[in-house]
């Protein structure tokens, strides 16, 4: 029978939820597979609140899990193989840009911590080819500020800037 009090739904799915600890976490990871967004939501909520314990969870689960942690590694190993083909650097200039830019965004005022995955940010009028010659990286961004300057490469800046510096 429903409930017509949502208080009192939310209580007793509680209290069921306490009562049988293994089937709501099947529940729950049947629901996060189909939902990767609700997933990647909570872990984020997670780490906000306390990064220490979620590295913590992480290194953990990467020593529980060693095959699993291997084919990860692997995949990023490919990928970072990928990555710096597209934009014609080697792993040491890679690395050498992080370590200039002490793993933060490189755009002014951020300091938004970047990784090896972080997007490499290059003048898209430089090269024919898709990615970049080498020459023509600018640095390396955060994700936010990477869109943000894809935005802004496709927009005329001085009609944006005078807009804004209008509304003031």
């Amino acid at each position: 029978m429903p409930y017509k009090d949502s208080t009192k739904q939310k209580a007793a799915v509680k209290l069921w939820a306490q009562e049988n600890p293994q089937k709501m976490r099947g529940y729950t990871k049947k629901y996060e597979m189909e939902h990767p967004e609700v997933r990647r939501a909570r872990s984020r909520r997670n780490y906000l609140k306390d990064p220490a314990a979620a590295i913590e969870r992480s290194n953990k689960w990467a020593r529980e899990h060693p095959e699993e942690t291997k084919a990860r590694e692997k995949t990023e190993a490919y990928r970072r193989t990928d990555v710096l083909y597209t934009y014609n650097l080697t792993a040491e200039e890679h690395d050498d840009i992080l370590e200039s830019q002490h793993w933060k965004c490189a755009f002014p005022n951020c300091g938004e911590a970047v990784t090896l995955r972080s997007p490499i940010d290059h003048d898209h009028q430089c090269c024919s080819r898709k990615g970049s010659c080498g020459n023509c990286i600018r640095g390396i961004l955060c994700r936010w500020h990477n869109i943000a300057l894809g935005f802004f490469e496709k927009l005329d800046i001085e009609s944006a800037l005078s807009y804004i510096g209008g509304k003031q």
